[in-house]
């Protein structure tokens, strides 16, 4: 059916290339979750989580299957496809240091996606430390939510002294001369300071949510309408002003940030207090996504990868005109991007959780 497939495709690709713009909810979505517990201490005295126990579940729920992909993808890609290992970005990966210069930035040559995970714990580290200052130097609630608007703030005023200052050479610049030269293009953009200030601006949905269920200043239909609002808002701004692969031409920053996290945060708040769209989200495959979102992340560009140096090698952003064809390749990767995140989960990484949990509770009942 050459007569539709053209825009048909077209106007998938339109739209699924920017997906890419998920990298910045699940910043967003992150502060906001793992800021909760801390918040909720302010808010409303609950005890106040232990850095301990934090540092634990961070490290029991991100490095066992990030492990595991980065060994899989450097050793199985290296083998398969006959190419050496380059150690310096295999060790950047597994110690997570991987996203602070820009010849590190990708760890592994076959799962590209996995460059965000470095800055995913630079930012975990950061949190409580951000978070403990704000509650030290402020007393009142209205000083918490000033402090940590002033926290963002900062971080974004950041933004152009790091462009300015560590902008990266034009030699080998560019996705032409593969990951690292792509890299060099992306980084300094693509810094872990400007994916901070995402991450906080979830943290701040979190404050917000805990006031907002304690105080309950507006009726929940009007969350609902807050929440249809402003995600449509962030979906116009993703297609009107997102240019994949590229920093925003106002901001500089990637995934036209801040004003997408921003959104995001909003709908994260608004949902939360909504009447009727959170039992709209609240579903079993909601949550059973939720459970693999992080083995679907972690693996699905691997077996991208893979197919397209295999069977099928016309699988990428436009060249193949066969629509279906081309959503053929896309369920197929999904398909088994979702087979191997659901046995990773269930024999590697939650037999790690539970066990992680089993200690956390036992000294704590000591």
């Amino acid at each position: 059916m050459p007569w539709i497939a053209s825009p048909v495709q077209n106007a998938l690709h339109y739209i699924f290339l920017r997906g890419e713009v998920g990298v910045s909810i699940f910043f967003v979505l992150s502060g906001c979750l793992l800021s909760m517990p801390f918040w909720s201490h302010r808010v409303n005295g609950t005890p106040l989580p232990k850095l301990v126990h934090y540092a634990r579940n961070r490290l029991a729920r991100i490095a066992p299957g990030f492990w595991a992909a980065m060994i899989v993808s450097t050793f199985v890609g290296a083998w398969a496809f006959h190419t050496s290992i380059n150690w310096v970005h295999f060790w950047s990966g597994m110690t997570f240091t991987n996203s602070f210069y820009y010849k590190t930035l990708f760890p592994s040559d076959y799962d590209g996606v996995l460059w965000s995970i470095g800055i995913e714990v630079f930012c975990y580290a950061v949190l409580p430390f951000i978070i403990f200052s704000i509650l030290k130097f402020s007393k009142s609630l209205k000083g918490t939510v000033f402090g940590l608007f002033l926290w963002i703030g900062f971080l974004q005023a950041l933004q152009p002294f790091i462009i300015k200052h560590f902008m990266t050479g034009f030699a080998f610049k560019g996705w032409d001369y593969g990951l690292v030269g792509g890299a060099k293009f992306w980084m300094p953009y693509w810094n872990p300071i400007c994916f901070l200030s995402q991450f906080m601006i979830g943290s701040a949905a979190a404050l917000l949510i805990c006031i907002e269920r304690k105080n309950h200043f507006l009726k929940r239909w009007v969350w609902d309408v807050i929440c249809l609002l402003s995600g449509l808002a962030a979906f116009a701004l993703v297609l009107i002003r997102e240019n994949p692969g590229n920093p925003d031409t106002w901001t500089h920053q990637p995934y036209v940030s801040p004003f997408y996290a921003i959104l995001i945060a909003i709908a994260l708040l608004a949902s939360a207090s909504s009447l009727f769209i959170y039992k709209v989200l609240d579903n079993r495959f909601f949550k059973k996504v939720a459970k693999l979102s992080f083995g679907l992340y972690l693996w699905h560009l691997f077996i991208v990868t893979v197919m397209q140096m295999t069977i099928a090698k016309d699988f990428n952003g436009g060249s193949n005109p066969d629509t279906f064809r081309w959503l053929d390749d896309v369920c197929l990767a999904y398909g088994l991007a979702w087979i191997v995140a659901s046995l990773s989960y269930k024999y590697f990484e939650k037999p790690i959780l539970d066990y992680n949990r089993r200690k956390i509770a036992g000294k704590s009942a000591i």
